[in-house]
């Protein structure tokens, strides 16, 4: 199987209801950014209490904040079983926004197998900013300088080396993760590894299709910016983006079943 980047754009013209699932889930997205905003509009709406108060604010900012989470998980959820429901070939691969449950819990198990993806790497951090800035002890010593130096050099080749490895295995663990849907995959590196294994070229054009995704969602975001309309339009374009970007990492995953 090839990639296919042209499908990546077209897939969701599939399903019959794709127009109305994109709406909401822009939609969805519009929301959440207003959501934040709530701890500055909400006291002018209701005065007394929440406009003189600092109990009022906070009170609207922890609003704010759980519709800003709750919304959001919902999109990582769509997310992922989009990218689930390619992988696995079913009929209905966009998700019906009806089961907003589902997708919120989808959404906090992507969550929570990001968290233990990542944690590793950042315990692993802890110890090379350690290192780095070790020498400090050391500050009376005549040979001070001279360890700073090895102790930074070491350090800095190992945030390098540590850099690459979150690059290399970050979507083959969210790939592993996407097949099945459990988050203990996030640290199923035999079946990250086994996805990469005989498909290097796939996994090379899986990048260059990532990257250049990125960039294509960054000039449009740039254009929208300059008018009123094209700042409105920014989350369905988001949407749309994360749509495309799961059907690229499915793409990939499906490659490795040859």
């Amino acid at each position: 199987m090839d990639m296919d980047f042209e499908k990546a754009f077209t897939f969701i013209s599939e399903d019959s209801q794709w127009k109305k699932k994109l709406a909401i889930g822009g939609g969805l997205i519009f929301l959440s950014m207003i959501a934040l905003l709530i701890p500055l509009f909400l006291p002018v709406i209701f005065h007394g209490w929440l406009s003189l108060s600092i109990e009022g604010f906070l009170v609207s900012l922890v609003i704010g904040i759980i519709i800003f989470s709750v919304l959001n998980l919902a999109i990582f959820g769509y997310f992922s079983i989009t990218a689930h429901n390619r992988i696995n070939n079913q009929e209905n691969f966009l998700p019906e926004w009806s089961e907003f449950g589902r997708l919120i819990i989808a959404g906090i198990k992507t969550i929570i197998g990001h968290v233990l993806c990542f944690l590793p790497f950042i315990f692993i951090s802890g110890i090379l900013f350690l290192i780095i800035v070790s020498p400090a002890v050391f500050h009376d010593n005549p040979i001070s300088p001279f360890l700073t130096a090895i102790f930074t050099i070491a350090g800095l080749f190992g945030y390098f080396v540590l850099y690459a490895l979150l690059l290399i295995f970050y979507y083959l663990l969210f790939g592993a993760f996407l097949k099945d849907m459990k988050v203990l995959s996030f640290l199923n590196f035999k079946t990250a590894i086994s996805l990469v294994k005989n498909n290097i070229i796939n996994y090379l054009i899986f990048w260059l299709l990532v990257v250049v995704i990125s960039l294509i969602v960054q000039f449009v975001s740039i254009i929208l910016i300059f008018t009123i309309i094209g700042i409105l339009l920014l989350p369905w374009v988001m949407f749309y983006s994360f749509l495309v970007s799961a059907d690229v990492i499915a793409q990939f995953v499906k490659t490795s079943k040859e």
